[in-house]
């Protein structure tokens, strides 16, 4: 995270399949692209990154107000990530993020 670089983040690089109607804006005014949807994760080892936030992007563009949850990352064996959204001590949204192989994707990455 640039604020604190001991903390991890995950920012946003690219729209892969942008979703028709959704603006590129945030309601906080921040561009969609560079936002850092997730913010401020322990990295707890094995794996396991606790103690952030990530906002619900749909839920924000929606509503027009940033929407943050609680979040639990843990690093599956395929590489993947299982990313939690979470309310206190419960977590119903579960989501797979999965390594994107798409030509040029990586390459992009790497240098932004």
């Amino acid at each position: 995270c640039r604020d604190d670089p001991s903390l991890s983040c995950g920012v946003i690089v690219r729209i892969l399949d942008p979703v028709p109607g959704a603006g590129d804006i945030m309601p906080n005014g921040e561009p969609l692209v560079g936002f850092a949807m997730v913010k401020d994760l322990e990295d707890r080892g094995k794996g396991k990154y606790r103690g952030g936030k990530i906002n619900a992007i749909d839920e924000s563009l929606e509503e027009g107000e940033m929407k943050w949850y609680g979040v639990k990352i843990n690093a599956l064996e395929d590489g993947a990530l299982e990313v939690k959204g979470c309310l206190g001590p419960f977590c119903p949204r579960t989501l797979i993020w999965r390594p994107v192989d798409r030509p040029g994707f990586s390459e992009a990455a790497e240098t932004e």
